[in-house]
């Protein structure tokens, strides 16, 4: 992945994570975030990045 389309995958996270955060309570985001982070850094080491 380039460096132009981490930038564009990282904003376009931001912008869903946003939307999500007006809807969820914090606790709940916060375990979404994180558990989706796991999965982001699992498919890295695996050579998907």
């Amino acid at each position: 992945m380039t460096g132009y389309h981490k930038k564009r995958t990282l904003a376009q996270f931001w912008n869903i994570a946003n939307t999500l955060y007006g809807k969820m309570g914090e606790n709940e985001f916060q375990d979404y975030i994180l558990g989706f982070q796991d999965k982001l850094s699992a498919q890295s080491t695996d050579g998907l990045d």
